[in-house]
């Protein structure tokens, strides 16, 4: 038993496993040390760490999380932090490209250690593509209008205004401020990362009233926006034929669980 600081700890308590059971786990799934690369054998975290007398639990969490999502190719609720399909080819890139031309500048990007200390606080696992934003185009900062909050660091962040209570359900993380107690929200237990929109100003008794579904998936809300499409558009809001965002209909069971 190693105590609750010790790197192997650290490791156990986002893989879910230890370095050992780690290892043993890819093994399994990549049939064979030898699968990927071809160049020789792989080389497991137990064995990056032992060659350092002091270990650093951030770097060997890293090191472990990056070795097993890059080798099995998939997202795994154990490692990283993340759940859902591979991010949208592109989707990304244009996101990027369409915040650099508008901010310039923006906050530097989240790191794995980031994401997994997010995962373990919240209690579930993140959308990938939401991830990829975080890591690959800043740590908020860009988006639709008031722009994506930050995931993690000082002030207000996705984790900090996250709270479940009466009229937030669980596993619904907020990404956007539109103002007037108004916000986007992605449901990350749903695989297909839908954007909710949480609308509290009609004063509801019912809380499973002030929310509606937004987009049926992150990629399609992110469209909505470099596309110019997004009900927040003021050529859309105007329209006589403007959309009207649909209830959400797992609401109540959400709110109730």
């Amino acid at each position: 038993m190693h105590p609750a600081g010790h790197p192997d700890e650290q490791l156990k308590s986002v893989l879910g496993a230890t370095p050992h059971e780690f290892e043993s786990r890819i093994l399994r799934r990549s049939e064979g040390p030898h699968r990927f690369g071809g160049a020789g054998p792989l080389r497991f975290p137990s064995q990056v760490r032992s060659q350092s007398a002091a270990p650093q639990p951030q770097v060997a969490l890293s090191v472990a999380v990056a070795m097993f999502l890059a080798m099995t190719g998939m997202d795994d609720q154990h490692g990283a932090g993340v759940v859902g399909m591979s991010a949208p080819s592109g989707i990304v890139a244009r996101v990027r490209e369409r915040a650099l031309h508008e901010r310039g500048e923006f906050p530097a990007r989240v790191s794995e250690w980031e994401v997994a200390a997010a995962r373990r606080e919240l209690g579930f696992p993140l959308p990938r593509l939401l991830v990829r934003l975080y890591q690959e185009v800043a740590n908020g900062g860009f988006g639709p209008e008031y722009l994506l909050l930050p995931l993690v660091g000082e002030g207000r962040t996705a984790v900090a205004e996250y709270g479940p209570c009466e009229y937030w359900p669980h596993g619904v993380l907020p990404i956007l401020d539109w103002g007037c107690g108004m916000y986007a929200a992605v449901d990350c237990l749903d695989p297909d990362a839908p954007v909710l929109l949480f609308e509290p100003n009609a004063g509801p008794e019912d809380w499973a009233k002030a929310w509606f579904t937004d987009s049926p998936s992150l990629t399609l809300w992110l469209n909505s926006w470099l596309d110019g499409t997004g009900w927040w558009e003021e050529e859309v809001m105007m329209a006589e034929d403007a959309p009207e965002p649909p209830p959400w209909p797992d609401a109540t069971s959400r709110l109730a669980s």
